[in-house]
């Protein structure tokens, strides 16, 4: 609820961890940035804050950090309605993690994907995004989110009349 105090502290950690060399930036600390300045109206130094985090990121080579990035964009354009964008970002994020076997990041991007198809009322697209979602959460062993998303899953498919299906999925 204190943005202005916020920048601050997520400035400091961006400087204490871009000086360290094997941890170059935080995923946390650019995105809690990016959301104190979203909260003050400032989306474009957001937007500009992920852009040169993810140049970053390509240009070191550090494909998790640019697919939490790629992820955190899809999630800031979905939320003002540039939905074909949102879907670029989390597309290329999940192409991105899972040709890495980054499959806590496929499931989170997955997960961006379906809420958006299904808030603009795809919800085929969205039962298979939530699907894969899933499917990736539980190669990990996700524990702690995988029954929301079960839940997400199971939701769909009722909706879609799949009764069963989302019985099941509920048990």
């Amino acid at each position: 609820g204190r943005p202005e105090d916020g920048i601050r502290y997520f400035d400091r950690a961006l400087q204490l961890v871009r000086s360290t060399p094997e941890l170059d930036t935080s995923t946390m600390a650019v995105s809690g940035k990016a959301r104190a300045l979203i909260a003050l109206n400032k989306r474009a130094e957001a937007e500009k804050l992920f852009q040169e985090t993810l140049a970053r990121a390509r240009l070191r080579n550090r494909r998790g950090l640019a697919a939490s990035i790629l992820t955190e964009l899809g999630t800031m354009a979905n939320a003002t309605g540039e939905h074909t964008r949102a879907i670029g970002f989390y597309e290329e994020a999940v192409t991105l993690a899972d040709s890495n076997e980054l499959h806590r990041l496929v499931a989170t991007a997955m997960f961006g994907l379906a809420r958006l198809y299904r808030d603009i009322g795809d919800l085929e697209k969205a039962e298979d995004r939530a699907a894969k979602g899933v499917e990736a959460s539980q190669k990990v062993g996700e524990t702690y989110e995988l029954p929301a998303r079960l839940a997400f899953l199971a939701r769909l498919r009722s909706d879609r009349g799949k009764f069963e299906d989302a019985d099941r999925l509920y048990e």
